[in-house]
């Protein structure tokens, strides 16, 4: 009886010890670092919008939720496209520097692995020239779970 009861032990640590590795940054949260300091938004809200050449573009709104400023940002992308370099916009107005150029016309880099109804999750990383400034955006993250699934 002992052997079996150890036996059972063993082999249910694997599956009590498992986790996502989406969940390893809570929904509807982002971070980055923002020239080298670790930042905080809460993606509020999401739109999606038919485009002439029926995809639909997906625009994340998100604002920072770490106290350190009033920051805002917006994300870009194709409803449903996955893969590397398909964040098609990153604006942002980062406090006090301002302005809100698209990171993607400079050094900017993507990857977007879930973008489904239910979920979309990216990598991020660039530079955002803003006036005589430049704003180096590092380890970049989204994860948003959708409330309920936004179709197709």
């Amino acid at each position: 009886m002992k052997r079996i009861l150890v036996l059972f032990v063993l082999l249910s640590i694997p599956f009590i010890s498992c986790t996502a590795d989406d969940d390893s940054v809570s929904s509807g949260v982002v971070t980055l670092k923002i020239n080298g300091q670790r930042r905080t938004f809460e993606a509020l809200d999401y739109e999606k919008t038919l485009l002439p050449n029926g995809d639909y573009s997906l625009t994340f709104w998100m604002f920072a939720s770490d106290g350190i400023s009033e920051d805002s940002a917006r994300l870009v992308t194709t409803y449903k496209r996955t893969g590397t370099n398909t964040v098609e916009g990153f604006y942002t107005s980062l406090h006090p520097n301002g302005g809100s150029a698209n990171a993607v016309n400079g050094d900017f880099s993507s990857t977007v692995s879930v973008n489904s109804s239910v979920q979309f999750t990216a990598d991020f990383s660039g530079t955002l020239g803003s006036g005589n400034n430049t704003i180096l955006l590092t380890d970049g993250r989204i994860n948003y779970k959708y409330d309920a699934p936004i179709g197709d």
